[in-house]
This record gives C-alpha cells, structure tokens and sequence, in this order.
C-alpha cells in the first residue's frame, strides 16, 4: 500500500478583519476564510478534495490535513500600578 500524503495548509489570523484564512502548497488554489479556526478547519476540510483530483492526483481516496496555524497577538504594555 503507498503512503498517504498529507495536505499541509497554513492558517494566519488577520486581527484587521478579524478572521483566519488559509492558504496551501499542497492544495492548488485553496483559499478561504472564516471567523473562528475551527470553522476555517471545517471550510478547508470540504474544498480540499476537489482542487487535489483535479489538479494533483484523480486518484486521490484519502485527504489528511495537517493545519498549521500562526496568531500574534500585541498585548501592548501592561500598566503598572505604584
């Protein structure tokens, strides 16, 4: 049996628009968005299959995906009380 390959996707917060989208080198034009990470997962979990037959293998069964996801966060500079 051949390995399994498994789709990276990266997921960036946008604090600007306060979303997540997503993007992948694996998934040839994937490109989505939504408010929360776990929706974005659910989003990218429904479109990967399509772009990865069409345009990577049509004999494609199985679609792992491993999310890396990236936030920052600017916490500012706490106050300090005397």
């Amino acid at each position: 049996m051949a390995p399994v390959h498994v789709f990276e996707v990266r997921a960036y917060w946008n604090p600007e628009a306060r979303v997540w989208w997503a993007e992948s080198d694996d998934v040839p034009g994937l490109a989505a968005e939504a408010e929360t990470l776990e929706a974005l997962i659910d989003t990218v979990k429904a479109l990967v299959p399509d772009p990865v037959r069409l345009n990577v293998d049509p004999g494609v069964t199985h679609f792992p995906v491993h999310v890396v996801a990236e936030r920052t966060e600017d916490v500012g500079r706490p106050e300090f009380s005397a």
